[in-house]
C-alpha cells in the first residue's frame, strides 16, 4: 500500500523509477539464479567425471597388481633356469660339483 501512496506522491516519474528499480532487482535475482544453476551443473559434471576417474584409477591399480604377480612368477622361473644353466655350464667348463 505504501508503494501506491509513493507512486501517487511522486507521480509518473516516481512510477517509472519504481518500475526500473523493480526490473533491475528482478534481473539481478534472475542472473544470480542462473549463475547458481550453472555452478550446480558444473558440480554434478565434476562428480560424474570423478567417478569415471576413480574407476579408471582402480583398473590401472588392478593391472599393476596383476603385472607384479606375473613378473614374480617369471622371475622365479628365470632364477631356476639360471641355476640350471650355471650347473650345466660349470660341468662343460670342468667345475663339476656333486
Amino acid at each position: 500500500m505504501e508503494w501506491i501512496m509513493a507512486a501517487k506522491e511522486f507521480g509518473l516519474v516516481g512510477g517509472i523509477l519504481l518500475l526500473v528499480m523493480m526490473s533491475i532487482v528482478g534481473m539481478s535475482i534472475k542472473g544470480w539464479m542462473w549463475i547458481l544453476e550453472q555452478f550446480k551443473h558444473e558440480l554434478n559434471n565434476n562428480r560424474e567425471e570423478r567417478k569415471e576417474y576413480l574407476s579408471i584409477l582402480h583398473k590401472m591399480g588392478a593391472g599393476i597388481d596383476e603385472h607384479n604377480a606375473r613378473s614374480k612368477d617369471f622371475m622365479a622361473g628365470s632364477a631356476l633356469e639360471h641355476k640350471e644353466m650355471i650347473i650345466t655350464l660349470g660341468r662343460i667348463n670342468g667345475y663339476k660339483k656333486d
